[in-house]
């Protein structure tokens, strides 16, 4: 039974070049702005990477065509590895820790801010004060990030 069920399983059966995995590795273990490639929770950096350092990696790994690697980030998404978001807006972040976004939305959605302005988002005016770093476990949220997440929550 459960070999049958295995047999349904979209990408089971797909033979990957072996440039394919050591771009999944590298993105497992990415920082770019750390010293370190290891992920450590520290950095502001580590819970996402823009497009062209994706495309850059898929280069110096052999992955030349934009067909080629669109297609690895689809499966890329489809695994887990990353969260990627064909819409244009959301277009140039790969983020590599979905729950970096869960958090910031919660955040967003649950905050004091919001509740006292009615349900009315001003993200200049309130992001900075509600997604700011409070504690050591918090994660970091860049400002540049910000239309990022007000992109999402338009798309949910």
């Amino acid at each position: 039974m459960l070999e049958d069920e295995l047999k349904t399983v979209k990408h089971l059966e797909i033979k990957w070049p072996i440039s394919w995995f050591n771009v999944k590795s590298r993105l497992e273990e990415i920082c770019p702005s750390c010293p370190s490639t290891k992920v450590n929770g520290d950095c502001e950096h580590c819970n996402f990477i823009e497009y062209k350092q994706y495309e850059t990696m898929c280069d110096e790994e052999g992955i030349k065509s934009e067909s080629a690697q669109n297609t690895l980030v689809d499966f890329l998404h489809d695994l887990g590895v990353i969260l990627h978001f064909r819409d244009i807006p959301l277009l140039n972040t790969y983020v590599l820790e979905p729950q970096w976004v869960t958090n910031a939305v919660y955040k967003i959605v649950n905050s004091r801010e919001i509740a006292e302005s009615k349900g009315i988002l001003k993200p200049d005016s309130m992001l900075p004060e509600i997604l700011k770093k409070n504690t050591e476990a918090d994660f970091c949220y860049p400002p540049y990030q910000y239309g990022f997440f007000v992109s999402l929550m338009k798309k949910i």
